[in-house]
């Protein structure tokens, strides 16, 4: 029987801000390992009931999701999570206009589920101009000040935009953590984890990410065309009389993330946070001189 049974080692990992613990258990034979299951410790109610209810949700759908070994309720209000670990996080692809449209596509999916969800994120809706006046304040860069002001001259016309979009499920969570990207994403789907931070949030919001980083001199036309993507799979598949425009999601993904990250830098960690609400601004500015 000995040639049947697998080694295990088990490898403990810095934890996030609600886990309560984070181990990765690698199970292989002769120096190879052929599974990782990440068992996570939670104290957040919702990450829990959420795998317990939406996960048979998300494997039937377009997306990839780790498989689920094991979820349920330890008391206390915690919850232990047991899932596939998936190679690829953590390093961003490369991506051509074809495959960030078909990426868009395929994280529209996200809000098209009806997934149960009761967390509202509200980082969209309080963002205000004084949260953008204290970025502008903490910025030594002029291009970030000078960004800084231009979104505040057009405050009012965003914030009119973006309070009549409609509120989706959304991940809001996406980054290179939290996402592997196959390198023919036009035909597989990406790997999406964490769904942590799931929750109710404009339509758009869950894009944030991409606006930052994609929504660049450098990038326009994939960051354009990842929108573009997530704008044509949603209006084709809801049905709205209202179809919503690539420039409405672009509004609503850097209305929530620069909330998000005047957040970060006010009260978690400014010197850590800065950079990428400067990154955020500087993106943000840039699609308002173009037009959007």
């Amino acid at each position: 029987m000995s040639e049947y049974v697998l080694d295990h080692k088990a490898l403990p990992v810095g934890v996030g801000s609600a886990n309560i613990g984070l181990v990765v258990h690698h199970f292989g034979r002769w120096g190879r390992v052929f599974l990782r299951i990440v068992e996570k410790r939670t104290a957040r109610i919702h990450e829990g009931t959420f795998y317990l209810q939406a996960y048979s949700i998300l494997e039937g759908s377009r997306l990839n999701v780790p498989r689920l070994f094991h979820a349920s309720q330890l008391g206390d209000k915690r919850y232990i999570i047991m899932t596939e670990e998936i190679e690829g996080a953590m390093k961003r692809p490369h991506l051509c206009h074809k495959k960030g449209y078909a990426l868009g596509s395929y994280l529209a999916e996200i809000c098209l589920l009806g997934l149960p969800c009761s967390r509202v994120h509200t980082f969209a809706r309080s963002l205000q101009p004084k949260d953008v006046l204290l970025l502008e304040q903490g910025f030594e860069s002029d291009e970030e000040k000078r960004a800084c002001k231009i979104i505040i001259r057009n405050f009012d016309r965003i914030e009119k935009r973006v309070s009549a979009l409609p509120d989706v499920t959304c991940h809001n969570d996406l980054n290179w953590n939290n996402m592997a990207i196959p390198s023919n994403v036009h035909s597989a789907a990406p790997y999406l984890f964490d769904w942590g931070s799931v929750g109710m949030n404009c339509l758009g919001a869950d894009l944030h990410f991409f606006a930052e980083h994609y929504l660049t001199k450098e990038e326009w036309s994939v960051g354009m065309a990842i929108f573009e993507g997530y704008a044509d799979r949603v209006n084709a598949t809801k049905g709205w009389a209202n179809a919503w425009g690539v420039g409405d999601l672009i509004l609503s993904a850097f209305f929530f993330g620069l909330g998000v990250r005047a957040n970060w830098v006010q009260n978690i960690d400014r010197a850590r946070h800065l950079a990428s609400a400067g990154r955020m601004c500087r993106s943000f500015a840039r699609c308002l001189e173009s037009g959007v």
